[in-house]
């Protein structure tokens, strides 16, 4: 969800900060249910939005952006993981991968052998991952 407002209830502050007439607040949350009454209030906040979760074409974009720092084997189908994340946020995702590299430097250190692989993460290691990584909100 994201919110959109003007500063002008926040009237102290924008004194404090000296800012101009032209700020808007913007301001994203994955729980609007967290958040304190006061900022909800009529006058706080002009818009809310709400953005839901990414699809399966878009979880398979935002795991082949989040990929681009890995060490991924070239046998990984990023889009077939997105399919089995149905309500992943791109948080969920991003902590997704980080797992299956850790599951894949544990593999390697498990291993204790010079002439090893490398710690790539391979094709087992998101599907590892899934059996136990769920979406933070359900």
């Amino acid at each position: 969800m994201l919110l959109v407002g003007n500063p002008r209830p926040f009237g102290r502050c924008r004194a404090k900060w000296n800012c101009s007439a032209g700020v808007c607040v913007l301001a994203a949350t994955s729980r609007p249910d967290l958040l304190d009454a006061a900022l909800l209030r009529p006058g706080r906040l002009d818009r809310l939005i709400y953005c839901g979760f990414p699809n399966t074409r878009e979880r398979g974009q935002i795991l082949h952006a989040l990929a681009r720092r890995l060490r991924l084997d070239a046998a990984v189908d990023l889009d077939a993981v997105g399919v089995q994340c149905e309500g992943y946020s791109g948080a969920d995702l991003s902590a997704l991968l980080s797992e299956a590299q850790l599951a894949a430097v544990h593999e390697r250190l498990d291993l204790a052998d010079e002439h090893a692989a490398t710690h790539q993460v391979c094709p087992q290691h998101p599907c590892l991952v899934l059996k136990t990584c769920r979406p933070a909100v359900v």
